[in-house]
């Protein structure tokens, strides 16, 4: 199995006087916990220091309990290194391989952190209701290339095999939305009339066979902007093909993830059924784009569900006649 080493430090807020906090963790080895110092303008200067680490893997807490009682409005930020296990099960952080023409087995490396899988990617408050801005870094052999929610901010090398990506800050959202893949594919992109780069990623072997797909998506963005009157509030969208995948598509804000063989379309056939089959998922996909700020708790999943499908409904009697 796939191991991974990582960071996180998680900025808090308390709300109430407690001596514990508790987060989620699961399947995680921790190497080291401990709370930074407060700021210097922040009036209280005690330190606080963890005490002990509990670990309750039926509910998959993790539980620091501290040396003195934190009061309603201190902020501090937790700290953690750890090592995660990559899955193969298509939830967390899981690896999947394609087979390129050349015969040649290629490994990739994506995300489903829904409903409650983030906990097993890194340590977090993994509910719906808890948000936050994340910042995402993430460091892989210089033969790949990374996407996430954000757009990249800046990279550079660790060594000469090693890159480093480091992404612009993501919308405030849950942490069941975040998002990232490794890989090795290429993209078609295309732009909206607003400005929203769209790019569609697939194996270098299926490329020519996203165009379609590539074409369709900045309008059906239109569209939805142009109906309901909201602009796309990032300023990129990927959509990437995963091998194997086993849904048809999965929404996160800015990335979407689907089986490789959902857009593809054979340019020298273009059969209206096919056209029509990848015409209805990008739509649905996109309609999720816009309904994912809804999505303040999972009871609220079935409305945009719903509201996705009223969507899809109407998007596709907007939508021009020829692409």
């Amino acid at each position: 199995m796939d191991t991974y080493r990582a960071s996180v430090d998680i900025h808090v807020t308390i709300v109430a006087p407690t001596k514990t906090i508790v987060l989620h963790s699961d399947t995680h080895k921790v190497l080291s916990v401990s709370l930074i110092k407060k700021q210097a303008h922040d009036s209280d200067t005690r330190n606080t220091e963890i005490t002990e680490t509990c670990f309750l893997k039926k509910t998959e807490m993790m539980i620091l309990k501290l040396s003195r009682e934190m009061g309603a409005g201190e902020n501090t930020t937790i700290s953690i290194l750890f090592r995660g296990n990559v899955s193969s099960s298509f939830d967390g952080i899981y690896s999947s391989i394609y087979v390129s023409k050349t015969k040649e087995k290629i490994k990739i490396i994506s995300t489903h952190f829904g409903h409650d899988y983030a906990r097993t990617a890194f340590p977090c408050f993994d509910e719906p209701s808890f948000k936050a801005v994340f910042f995402i870094k993430l460091s892989f052999p210089k033969k790949y290339k990374a996407l996430s929610n954000a757009a990249t901010l800046k990279q550079n090398f660790i060594d000469t095999n090693t890159l480093s990506v480091e992404f612009k800050p993501t919308a405030r959202m849950s942490s069941y939305l975040v998002a990232f893949a490794i890989h090795d594919f290429d993209s078609i992109s295309a732009v909206t009339k607003s400005g929203v780069k769209v790019n569609i990623w697939l194996p270098r072997d299926n490329i020519e066979q996203g165009k379609f797909a590539t074409e369709l998506s900045p309008k059906v963005l239109e569209t939805f902007e142009t109906l309901f009157n909201i602009p796309y509030p990032l300023e990129k969208l990927d959509l990437i093909g995963i091998p194997g995948f086993k849904a048809e598509g999965m929404e996160y804000w800015g990335l979407i993830t689907f089986k490789t063989t959902t857009v593809l379309i054979n340019p020298k056939l273009s059969l209206i059924w096919e056209m029509q089959r990848v015409s209805h998922f990008i739509v649905h996909e996109l309609a999720h784009q816009v309904c994912i700020a809804l999505l303040f708790s999972f009871s609220l999943t079935l409305l945009a569900f719903r509201l996705c499908n009223l969507f899809h409904t109407d998007c596709c009697h907007y939508l021009p006649t020829k692409h």
